[in-house]
């Protein structure tokens, strides 16, 4: 209670009025909160907003073209992430957005498939008929017979 008396007295209560809850409250009425940081002009904002984006469009493009997004995702994310008036309306919340972590993790994504069409080697009898003899004799008889005729080529 000596101490309750003590504060009561520094902050001009009286010795009879000094109540735990009556200390609190004074207490809370004279002491300020610290003050926030000073806002950003809307002149340094506009520039550091299109810096940003920019940025992030980059990233995406280079994802891109290392085959580890696709366009249509790209175009997904730059309408949540990248657009200036929705990237303004993020950093001035003074909150994560999760871009960054986004970005991470489609790093690490390295697709099965690769975008672009390629055809591997064909099997051997569908490569290289000529080489190979036939093993049905009718037939290697009829392109015998074929030799001698017009408009026939044997192979």
């Amino acid at each position: 209670m000596e101490i309750l008396k003590k504060i009561g007295e520094a902050l001009g209560l009286k010795d009879d009025e000094a109540t735990e809850e009556l200390v609190l409250s004074t207490l809370a009425e004279k002491v300020k909160p610290p003050q926030e940081k000073q806002e950003l002009s809307q002149e340094v904002i506009d520039p550091l907003v299109k810096l940003v984006s920019e940025n992030r469009a980059l990233k995406l493009s280079n994802l891109v073209k290392a085959g580890l997004i696709t366009p249509a995702v790209k175009d997904v994310i730059v309408a949540k992430y990248v657009e200036p008036k929705v990237l303004a309306l993020s950093m001035a919340e003074k909150a994560d957005d999760g871009f960054d972590t986004l970005y991470d993790v489609l790093c690490q994504n390295h697709p099965n498939a690769l975008l672009a069409e390629k055809s591997g080697i064909q099997s051997l009898e569908l490569s290289n008929q000529s080489a190979k003899k036939s093993e049905n004799p009718d037939l290697e008889q009829r392109r015998e017979s074929a030799k001698g005729k017009t408009g026939y080529v044997v192979p």
